[in-house]
């Protein structure tokens, strides 16, 4: 039975530890010791009981235990077992048989080994505690004759010497001088590799920007790391990461890409790179960002007031996880003015010597240039040289059109595994960091190759753009160069992007050179920095080599270029900046590309932006006229045949007698506005001015002045007034209207009867009383009722329909009632008082 249940204990162990030699775990009965234990006399053992399943041993100070298995002569052996110490004397751990390599402790609990020389105490430990179970392991290499120990899972002694043990066959457990020591053992195994322990409760927290993984320590002492796999489908093999033994945790900061699962295992690892088999696996749903924009497209229009304008727009998030974004302009055809070109015979610029030695001979800097590889080139075509018979330095193109830098100096060069596509603008930067003596090459702003290179030599000869004149190879450029720039500084991959498009100054920091080719004629590259190194045109035709550039010129740029947006609703406003400089009139249709962890891989969002270019507003409009064939409206006319560029619409200013300065009053898609806008204006001269606008709000020069007039009647002359029925009643009588103020003949549609019983000095406004198809009206019984002795008349003549009372004042009449007063009083005294105020209370209701 004995035997059956050791062969179930090492089959369990067996999964655990690579190749177990030795297992007991005293768990025996009836005091039983077993066959595998030895004892060289038996009487030694003081107390075989069983104590709380362990065995309990009391040593004398002859007596020793000892297991004998296959002797190996190679490789690691460990043992571990359970330990504790009872009393408190001296008495040493296991050790081989064929040597006397002691891990003691003395009566104090102190730690000491033998490192072939002395006893000698471990620096992080200084004793161990009585009556306390410890896991105790030591590993004895046979290959390196090293030993080394554990005490509860930390390593004290590593790689100590082993005293030349060669082989092991068997373990000693004993005591050293101390009979009266008791100490206690427990799960004794011998292996000779481990692989540990599968790790266990691997669980996945899905948090904003990361997911977290935790799981339980692997008690192993031996163990290395623990490795983590990660992919997007289950049973996970891509391994991510390696954390260290004492580690149960990671954060894995991924990209989330849109409705994608990620999936966990993770390994422990052990000596002699031994893995346990992948724990369970874990998967979550990484928490979406949900990605917006507004507006979702945009117009700008540059015009005469401005070549550079600034838009905004919002990048909104309002998912679950964190947004990254990155924020690019899209790139048109924009006018770099002119630029060179070369024939690919013997055409070159020429700087002489010493114009750049400061540069690309000592410290960091960066060069960078737009070239054009004309198809039909086929030679191993220089960019930039300074060289000789016997020493070469040259930026240049290969004949499979990648891009090299040589500096014979060393011997050293760089090619780029990219080629450069011929017929067609590529923008070059060479930023090399002197501290590190390595150079970086990008390719339209990408990152292409790295490499050790040193500073150019010095062989005293010119600088050429174009050619190696003095070298015994044919190096002559076929096509063109364009937008040179040569900096005292290792530009960042930023800002060489931010440069790529951009027109310098010249003041830039850190710019030494700069030749933007805008010259358009002439044998001398100037230098636009205040340096100048100006280059001299070499063998060209002057009449031919200047031409117009058709480099691409992005007009939009960012600020800033990249972020993270947060989860729920939240937003960042992007600046957008759009420069036309340079650019020739016209609509160009670009687009801001937004590239986010919410977009599927290989996709984007774009914001489709027109811009609208016109520096040349609209000349001045002519011949502005204008009629009036009614009271209340003025037409104005002009010509549209004296407009060179292309108009929109037109403004329509307006000044009137009384107006210091003229006032927008409104706009018309054609050549003719009608102004009705003349309610409560006492005048009739105005004049006008028009102005075209062109498609991008470019106000053209205003026209001349045109005065105009309202075609309104003549007030009504010769306003007379007369009492009536007892001097109740007023009738006036005034001449009849024919004329218009123009001069025109024409018979009033009515005339209008207005009133007021306050003097106009005090109240100046008129209420309307009737209108007369003739030349008099009568206020019938108005003496009754007035409560002043005053009554304020006027008429004008109207000459359209009654929808409304646009009138002109011309003439006032003032009549006093003197009699009447007399009248009204007698009238009181004569019993009609009560009536009298009721017909007053009426008239004020």
């Amino acid at each position: 039975m004995k035997n059956g249940i050791l062969v179930i204990l090492l089959v369990l162990v067996s999964a655990i530890y690579a190749d177990v030699m030795f297992y007991d775990d005293f768990n025996r009965a009836n005091g039983e010791v077993g066959n595998d234990w030895q004892f060289n006399t038996p009487a030694h053992l003081t107390n075989s009981s069983i104590i709380n399943g362990v065995y309990n041993t009391d040593l004398t100070s002859t007596g020793n235990t000892y297991h004998d298995f296959t002797s190996q002569t190679s490789g690691k052996v460990y043992v571990e077992y359970d330990w504790k110490l009872i009393t408190n004397d001296w008495t040493a751990c296991v050790y081989p048989v064929s040597e006397l390599i002691f891990i003691r402790v003395d009566w104090l609990g102190n730690i000491t080994y033998d490192d072939n020389s002395s006893f000698t105490s471990p620096t992080d430990i200084t004793q161990i505690n009585f009556e306390q179970w410890y896991d105790v392991k030591i590993c004895y290499d046979l290959d390196n004759d090293t030993f080394s120990f554990w005490i509860d899972n930390i390593q004290y002694v590593t790689n100590a010497s082993a005293n030349s043990v060669s082989s092991i066959n068997s373990f000693y457990f004993l005591n050293i001088n101390a009979p009266n020591f008791v100490q206690q053992i427990d799960e004794f195994i011998v292996y000779n590799d481990e692989i540990p322990d599968i790790p266990q409760n691997l669980t996945a927290t899905e948090n904003v920007d990361d997911i977290t993984l935790n799981w339980d320590a692997v008690p192993n002492p031996l163990l290395v790391n623990y490795k983590i796999f990660r992919d997007t489908s289950s049973n996970p093999t891509t391994e991510i990461a390696e954390v260290g033994p004492d580690i149960t945790t990671y954060i894995d900061v991924v990209r989330a890409l849109p409705n994608t699962d990620y999936y966990y295992r993770i390994k422990s690892v052990g000596i002699n790179e031994l893995e346990s088999d992948y724990s369970d696996e874990v998967g979550v749903v990484q928490l979406k960002p949900d990605i917006s924009v507004d507006p979702t497209e945009i117009e700008i229009q540059l015009n005469t007031n401005s070549n550079i304008q600034t838009e905004y727009f919002d990048i909104n998030n309002s998912g679950n996880g964190q947004l990254n974004y990155f924020v690019q302009g899209d790139d048109t055809l924009g006018n770099f003015g002119s630029c060179l070109d070369f024939d690919g015979v013997n055409d070159r610029v020429v700087w002489p010597d010493g114009t750049f030695e400061t540069v690309f001979n000592s410290g960091s800097y960066t060069f960078s240039i737009w070239v054009f590889k004309d198809g039909d080139a086929t030679g191993y075509d220089a960019i930039l040289s300074h060289t000789s018979s016997t020493s070469n330095n040259d930026f240049s193109v290969t004949n499979d059109e990648k891009i090299r830098v040589y500096c014979q100096a060393y011997d050293w060069e760089i090619v780029t595994d990219e080629s450069i596509n011929l017929n067609q603008w590529t923008f070059i930067a060479f930023s090399y960091n002197d501290s590190t003596e390595d150079m970086s090459i990008y390719i339209d702003g990408i990152f292409s190759k790295s490499g050790h290179i040193g500073h150019f030599s010095n062989p005293n000869s010119n600088w050429e753009l174009g050619d190696e004149s003095l070298s015994s190879y044919n190096r002559n450029w076929h096509g063109k160069f364009d937008n040179i720039s040569i900096w005292n500084a290792a530009l960042s991959q930023t800002d060489i992007q931010n440069s790529m498009y951009t027109e310098l100054f010249g003041n830039e920091p850190n710019l030494y050179g700069y030749w933007n080719f805008n010259e358009d004629s002439g044998d001398i590259l100037n230098d636009c920095t205040t340096n100048g190194n100006n280059g001299t045109l070499t063998n060209m035709n002057l009449s031919t080599c200047w031409i117009d550039s058709d480099l691409p010129k992005s007009i939009l740029s960012f600020n800033p270029y990249s972020g993270t947006i947060l989860a729920g609703r939240f937003s960042q406003q992007i600046e957008m900046i759009t420069d036309g400089t340079n650019l020739t009139d016209g609509v160009y249709n670009v687009n801001a590309v937004i590239t986010s962890n919410a977009i599927a891989p290989d996709d984007n969002l774009e914001i489709p932006v027109t811009v609208k270019v016109d520096y040349n507003p609209p000349l001045a409009v002519q011949n502005v006229v204008f009629t009036s064939s009614t009271p209340d409206e003025i037409q104005i006319d002009w010509d549209s045949n004296a407009i060179s560029d292309s108009v929109y619409y037109y403004n329509v200013y307006r000044r009137s007698n009384d107006e210091p300065s003229y006032s927008l009053i409104g706009n018309s898609s054609t050549t003719t506005y009608v102004d009705y806008a003349f309610t409560g204006l006492d005048t009739t001269y105005f004049w006008y001015k028009v102005a075209g606008m062109d498609w991008v709000n470019n106000e053209g020069t205003h026209s001349s002045p045109c005065q105009a007039n309202l075609n309104r009647f003549k007030a009504p002359q010769n306003l007379q007034i007369t009492m009536e029925n007892n001097n109740r009643s007023v009738k006036l009588v005034w001449d009849s209207v024919t004329e218009t103020i123009s001069g025109l003949p024409g018979t009033p549609t009515c005339y209008v009867v207005y009133y007021n019983q306050i003097d106009p000095e005090t109240d100046e406004n008129f209420y309307f009383l009737a209108t007369s198809t003739d030349t008099t009206y009568t206020h019938q019984n108005v003496g009754l009722f007035i409560e002043t002795d005053h009554m304020f008349y006027t008429v004008t003549a109207y000459g359209g329909s009654m929808r409304a009372f646009n009138y002109f004042t011309e003439n006032d009449v003032t009549f006093k009632f003197g009699e009447l007063e007399k009248m009204i009083y007698d009238f009181s005294k004569n019993n009609a008082n009560i009536q009298h105020k009721e017909k007053i209370s009426r008239i004020k209701k």
